[in-house]
């Protein structure tokens, strides 16, 4: 097993890299390239991937928690099954991200993302959103 704890992986290209099941766990991935990533089964438990761009990564079943996603791109990537115990998704774009079965989630948690626009949801979560943060759910503004 890959073993990458602690690692500073800041800027890294690791785009389409195969790292399912490692252990990333503290590991700093600061505006790193992860795009398509195969992370399924990873512990990225307090991980730092301040405005990382994981579009298109496999994070099913990873360890999640404790992690900061804070304004990473996780556009179209695969948390199903994930546990994101206290994990920061503040300013995180989850645009088409598929978050069905997502352990230890919440709508805490939730309303801080940037946009959840397309995005998967089980029933019971996508409702409360609808109902306290309908923003959320629309298509978002391109920035300027």
């Amino acid at each position: 097993m890959t073993n990458l704890s602690r690692a500073d992986l800041s800027r890294a290209d690791l785009i389409k890299t195969r790292l399912n099941g490692a252990n990333l766990s503290n590991a700093f991935f600061k505006k790193a390239y992860l795009n398509k990533a195969n992370l399924s089964r990873a512990d990225l438990s307090r991980a730092t991937l301040l405005g990382a761009d994981l579009s298109r990564a496999d994070l099913e079943e990873a360890n999640l928690s404790d992690a900061s996603f804070l304004e990473a791109n996780l556009s179209r990537a695969d948390l199903r099954e994930a546990d994101l115990s206290r994990a920061n998704l503040r300013r995180a774009n989850l645009e088409y991200a598929d978050l069905r079965m997502a352990t230890n989630l919440t709508i805490g948690q939730l309303s801080e993302v940037k946009t959840l626009y397309n995005a998967k949801l089980d029933p019971e979560i996508k409702k409360e959103i609808e109902d306290k943060y309908p923003h959320l759910l629309e298509k978002p503004k391109d920035e300027e």
